[in-house]
């Protein structure tokens, strides 16, 4: 939809008489310009042909055919403000930008403040020359000097003579040299301009340090800022760049549908707040309390003990009682195993176990089990009333069933098996649904986790009740609703929640209980976020290169990980903090770079809070690299990351790596380490 916004016709508008009569004033060489600047996807011939229509007026009536009326606005725009001109065309963009030379050169004699330089900012050394030749060909009157060597001493004389010409064309690393050499100050440049001004987005950049040092520059000093941004029209992801450049040099951004070009960072979703009763009394079923009979301090069968419990407050106590049949599978193979041949004659620890093995057994074989019953005024109500409320919320989207595609996020393995278990027996109630569970951690090579993710982006199941894996593990379709079943206090997970949103038109639900403190502060949290950490979210959950976050940033020291990835984490590499023996793995250290990120004093802190801190490179399509960029002050600049198979299992390593180096250099306190499960659990609110 984007894309099709920024597409360009390009026309040749018809002569006009005026130019037809006019020919005076100078003409363009019979030559052509540098094939690789501004030439590109145009026969010379005809631009030559075009060419000889020029007038090298700085405010031309009649400018070339490919420059369309809104370019000769973006060149009037700048003579009023600071501006960032957005173009199409990098022959118009290098046409305006020689008038821009030629304006600046006649302001600067104007004023009568002293001859100021116009220096033109560019990416590197090997653009200079090609630029310098394309002005000068455009421009044949203006003065225009080159610099591309860095010479720690340069003359006074020598720098009279820069200083003497109209305009100075430099990569911003040369730049930023003599800047901090003292050798060229603000107040001697009358124009700057920035080719690709989104570079001071990056903090690896000059272009960044020269961004700071002009908002550090006071407004009498400050030479007038110009930026020319080439847009592709079929790449939408430049419409974020557009309005953070924006932010990062103060200047009015300029082009054709400006509208369409800053709106967007993206809407965020439909937020809806759902509260639903807690059940009145949580007590253990008829099929637990008979099992317990056999193992009274759950010595044997304690996962699924503890399963139980869970899932008979998040589901009810079908799903609790779901638990134990679920685990009939498991019994006949261990009670087919020789371990559990023992001689009966004797007595024995291991006789006792196995006949309480066997005992569990027979009881759950022969139970009598329910199906959901979703009344919740029938005395056979066996769901909770959460589990109701989300059964309610998807009846909604029934009138778009051939469109629905949604996200159930939870806290818990065992829950979201759970969910999708009463999902299907209900299919009545929502016949529409086709649900599948997703838990993690995330493997490249796990056929079931690759065969659900599949089945999900083409439609075959359109809803997902999902862990944290989700969130930031895999690469899903933009969906029409995403359910918050556990409400997770964290900015990072929220960002990571509206990342997955189909923009306005997908609803963010919240499930909340009204009895919970921690669910109701986050709700408040969202209600009343800070701007600043708004627009971070939305940034977050926008680019892939992530944003440099607040230090107003909302995050918990209680993660949380599913049944699996604890199994996983268990048997994976770690870094344990000798404080609290809280460990960082690899799962947790994005959140932990962001975290570090937002601590970090203001001193160390740029004041631009915008900026992409992930940079990718990709050799292949299953081949990423991530790179972190660090902030200046920091005790390194950038962390390179492992090749990994995605981009988000790129970022994990990098944010991985990252995380050792900075405990191997004591800069890691212990806050940012996640709690460990027994202090988290001491330390929990009450829900």
């Amino acid at each position: 939809m984007f894309s099709d916004i920024l597409k360009l016709v390009w026309s040749d508008p018809k002569k006009s008489e005026d130019d037809k009569k006019d020919n005076s004033g100078p003409s363009y060489p019979k030559r052509g310009p540098p094939n690789d600047i501004g030439d590109t996807d145009r026969d010379v011939a005809a631009y030559e042909q075009k060419a000889k229509r020029l007038k090298l007026d700085p405010n031309p009536s009649n400018h070339p055919s490919y420059c369309l009326p809104t370019d000769m606005e973006v060149f009037q725009a700048a003579k009023e403000k600071d501006t960032i001109a957005v173009f199409y065309d990098a022959q118009a963009m290098n046409y305006v930008l020689g008038l821009w030379c030629v304006w600046a050169s006649q302001r600067s004699t104007s004023r009568g403040t002293g001859k100021q330089l116009t220096i033109v900012l560019v990416e590197s050394d090997d653009i200079v020359g090609k630029l310098c030749d394309t002005l000068q060909y455009l421009q044949p009157k203006l003065n225009i000097g080159k610099i591309l060597d860095l010479e720690d001493s340069w003359k006074d004389t020598e720098w009279l003579a820069v200083m003497n010409k109209d305009v100075a064309v430099m990569s911003g690393h040369t730049f930023l040299h003599y800047y901090q050499s003292e050798a060229i100050v603000f107040h001697q440049i009358g124009v700057l301009v920035f080719q690709q001004p989104d570079l001071a987005m990056q903090l690896d950049s000059p272009m960044s340090e020269i961004a700071l040092a002009l908002a550090e520059t006071i407004e009498e000093e400050k030479p007038r800022i110009i930026g020319t941004f080439l847009q592709r029209p079929d790449d939408p992801e430049t419409r974020y760049v557009h309005v953070e450049t924006e932010r990062v040099l103060r200047a009015r951004l300029f082009g054709k549908d400006t509208h369409a070009v800053t709106s967007p960072l993206g809407k965020k979703p439909k937020e809806l707040i759902i509260r639903f009763g807690p059940p009145k009394k949580v007590v253990d079923t008829a099929l637990c309390k008979h099992l317990r009979t056999f193992s009274k301090s759950e010595v044997y069968f304690r996962p699924e003990f503890r399963s139980a419990k869970i899932v008979l407050r998040e589901v009810g106590s079908f799903a609790s009682d779901w638990v134990w049949r679920r685990a009939l599978k498991n019994m006949d193979k261990e009670l087919d195993s020789p371990l559990y041949e023992v001689d009966n004659s004797v007595d024995s620890p291991e006789k006792q176990e196995t006949n309480t093995r066997r005992n569990v057994y027979k009881s759950i074989k022969n139970w009598t089990f329910t199906i959901p019953n979703l009344d919740i005024g029938s005395r056979g109500f066996n769901v909770s009333p959460k589990i109701a409320s989300l059964v309610q919320i998807l009846q909604c989207f029934q009138k778009d069933a051939e469109k629905f595609r949604g996200i159930v996020l939870v806290r818990r393995r065992i829950t979201a098996l759970a969910i999708v278990e009463v999902l299907r027996t209900v299919s009545g109630h929502l016949p529409f649904i086709r649900a599948e569970a997703l838990t993690g951690p995330w493997a490249h090579d796990n056929i079931s986790q690759l065969s659900i993710l599949k089945d999900f982006i083409v439609g075959k199941c359109n809803l997902l009740v999902a862990t944290k894996i989700a969130e930031d593990g895999v690469e899903v379709p933009p969906c029409s609703c995403i359910i918050r079943y556990d409400i997770f206090d964290s900015s990072i997970s929220y960002a990571h929640t509206c990342a997955l949103a189909n923009g306005p038109e997908c609803h963010l639900v919240f499930m909340l209980d009204p009895n919970s403190d921690a669910g109701r502060r986050t709700v408040r949290h969202l209600a009343k976020m800070p701007e600043d950490l708004k627009h971070w979210t939305q940034l977050a959950a926008t680019r892939e290169t992530g944003a440099y976050p607040p230090a107003n940033m909302l995050q918990t020291a209680d993660y949380y990980h599913s049944d699996s990835e604890e199994d996983v984490n268990f048997r994976s590499e770690y870094i344990k903090d000798p404080t609290m023996s809280g460990k960082i793995y690899a799962d947790d250290a994005v959140n932990v770079v962001y975290r570090y990120f937002s601590s970090l004093p203001s001193a160390s802190r740029p004041t631009i809070t915008s900026r992409a801190i992930f940079r990718f490179t990709s050799s292949s399509p299953s081949v990423h690299v991530c790179t972190i960029i660090f902030p200046s002050g920091s005790p390194f600049s950038t962390v390179e990351g492992p090749p990994s198979a995605s981009t988000i299992a790129a970022k994990r390593a990098a944010c991985f790596k990252a995380c050792k180096q900075l405990h191997a250099l004591g800069l890691l306190p212990y806050q940012l380490f996640p709690r460990p499960k027994e202090v988290a659990r001491r330390l929990r609110p009450v829900a």
